[in-house]
């Protein structure tokens, strides 16, 4: 994309919804840069398969990746300077394969924070483990706000536990310092 263009917009479709996503076109030059957006949409998508398509000048859908990267985005570029001080969009479409298809439900921040704060704590064997049991919490209709303060209070009190330890710890060896050079006096 040239240096024209300040922003790009990335239209996210999936089976059942659409996410508009403003980036800046610099990071959106390899397929892992647009890959890393598709799965913070729909974080579950990082532990499917899934294939990326755009809508070429024909109206074909083409699959995208490395090699024709460079034609989606100078086809959102020429179509964003159809219409003055319009942002270039990219539409990209999101195909998932195998077994059965993610909700595509985006967790709100709350949940999203739950669902890192399951896995830092270790209360979940994988990610996606944190983010089945947030989706059971929301369909339960349980409040992630407080879910979410419950759990940063727990991290908060582990990090205290720890930290009297290595106090702990660094006075002892502070001391053993001590006590060799004490007895260095004595023996002189």
């Amino acid at each position: 994309m040239s240096s024209a263009a300040s922003v790009l917009c990335l239209k996210l479709h999936s089976d059942s919804q659409t996410i508009r996503v403003r980036v800046d076109p610099e990071a959106c030059q390899t397929y892992e840069q647009l890959c890393g957006y598709v799965e913070k949409a729909w974080r579950e998508l990082q532990f499917r398969d899934y294939r990326l398509f755009y809508m070429d000048d024909c109206g074909e859908l083409c699959l995208l990746n490395n090699l024709s990267l460079s034609d989606a985005l100078a086809l959102a570029e020429k179509a964003g300077k159809k219409t003055l001080n319009a942002v270039p969009v990219m539409d990209i479409f999101v195909d998932v394969h195998g077994g059965e298809a993610p909700s595509f439900t985006p967790l709100g921040p709350d949940a999203l924070m739950v669902a890192d704060l399951l896995d830092e704590l270790g209360y979940v064997v994988d990610p996606l483990s944190a983010l089945r049991l947030v989706d059971g919490l929301e369909a339960a209709d349980q409040d992630m706000n407080r879910v979410a303060d419950s759990l940063k209070t727990k991290k908060t009190s582990k990090a205290e536990k720890k930290v009297p330890e290595k106090a702990e710890a660094s006075k002892a060896e502070k001391k053993v310092p001590e006590k060799v050079e004490a007895s260095k006096a004595e023996k002189k």
